[in-house]
């Protein structure tokens, strides 16, 4: 193990970093900090894009050298930056490669996990022999997103009890825990009371708002936001709800579907009586921000998620939303707007109240960026305390 770590460290240390301009490397480099996120990752221009933003990391990379451990991929359509003013990237493509990821560990003062995460799982342990300052970013419930439905069989069993054991036992040991619900995840996986805990949502400030127009000779947008790759996002059982809504409502509705993922065509495919559904594929930040200020509704009908990302920026912009009772949902949204997961005929009965009344939807969507303002406000005003105690 020793051997392995010194020649992580010099390929680490002689590697090319990007910096940040304005920055000396005196700033940069004083503190080091390395990120482990369970997302996929790539290199253009100077920068790690990925599908995913990890926004909560970047008051970090503000006040340290951060390095990034991703699944490393070939360059893809869409990209956003995963962290503004990450320094370096390790491209975890198998485990020849966690050598780099080792290394990166040894000359860092913090590692910060993304949990759940598999990747989480194999190097918390290492930080923790390195006496390295550990620290965890909640942001999902394994045992709903790893559920029976979307893993099935003993292989799901045990991905889900090795998670699920990893990420308690991580939290155990953290010197730092932030979740991104105000009581769901703590409630569900706690940590400590003599750890540092925040409770800091991880949502984006989107420019503008939203304009509802009548639907009166034009279909109703309705915007769902979400990962392919997974049938937990629950994008069929929604196409299945809007098909019913419009059959109800009268009310023709085009939903747009932005992301991507292998199961991407078997449900694209779907457009029935009333219902057209769009592709709008991987997206990036500005492409993203301009279509939720061109919809009408937006849509979440997952099956698990801690506090859904997408949700945070619909409702940012004022959009109205509808969602399903999963991981934080309830705490940002009323009754009226959410849903059983998995329950077709009630999430139907919540969509047809939305889409039929233009002046409930307006109403809505002011409430929502009521919420969402106040959300990011006292996100903003957490995230320096969070990252001075990550470089503590």
């Amino acid at each position: 193990m020793a051997r392995v770590l010194r020649a992580a460290r010099r390929r680490i240390a002689s590697a090319t970093r990007m910096r940040r301009p304005g920055r000396s490397a005196d700033e940069t480099d004083g503190i080091r900090v390395v990120a482990i996120l369970e997302a996929r990752g790539w290199v253009a221009e100077g920068r790690v894009l990925g599908r995913q933003r990890a926004s909560a990391l970047d008051c970090v990379a503000d006040v340290s050298h951060l390095t990034l451990v991703l699944r490393g991929c070939t360059d893809e359509s869409g990209g956003q930056p995963v962290v503004d003013g990450a320094k370096d990237f390790v491209a975890v493509r198998g485990l020849g490669s966690l050598a780099r990821a080792l290394g990166a560990l040894s000359l860092a003062k913090a590692v910060i996990i993304y949990e759940p995460s598999f990747f989480g799982s194999l190097l918390a342990p290492v930080a923790v022999l390195l006496r390295r300052r550990l620290v965890c970013v909640v942001v999902g419930d394994p045992m709903a997103a790893l559920a029976e439905d979307v893993i099935p069989g003993l292989r799901g069993k045990a991905i889900r009890t090795v998670v699920t054991a990893a990420m308690t036992w991580a939290l155990k040991r953290a010197s730092v825990v932030r979740y991104v619900t105000s009581s769901y995840l703590q409630t569900r996986y706690p940590s400590p009371d003599y750890v540092r805990q925040f409770a800091i949502t991880d949502g984006i400030s989107r420019r503008g708002r939203a304009v509802l127009t009548p639907t009166a000779g034009r279909r109703l947008k309705v915007l769902t936001v979400g990962s392919l790759d997974r049938p937990y996002k629950g994008v069929a059982d929604l196409i299945v709800a809007l098909e019913a809504t419009s059959e109800v409502t009268g009310v023709e509705i085009e939903l747009r579907v932005a992301g991507s993922g292998r199961l991407a065509d078997d449900l694209l495919e779907t457009s029935g009586a009333g219902i057209e559904v769009v592709a709008l594929g991987q997206l990036d930040e500005t492409e993203l921000t301009d279509a939720y200020l061109d919809a009408d509704l937006f849509v979440l009908a997952s099956w698990a998620e801690g506090m859904p990302r997408a949700l945070i920026e619909a409702m940012s912009v004022g959009l109205p939303c509808v969602a399903t009772s999963v991981g934080g949902v309830p705490e940002v949204l009323p009754s009226h707007a959410i849903a059983r997961p998995r329950n077709t005929p009630e999430l139907v009965a919540v969509l047809s109240v939305f889409v039929a009344d233009l002046d409930f939807r307006r109403r809505e969507g002011a409430r929502n960026w009521g919420v969402a303002h106040d959300l990011l406000q006292s996100a903003r005003s957490e995230e320096k305390a969070f990252a001075a105690e990550v470089v503590k």
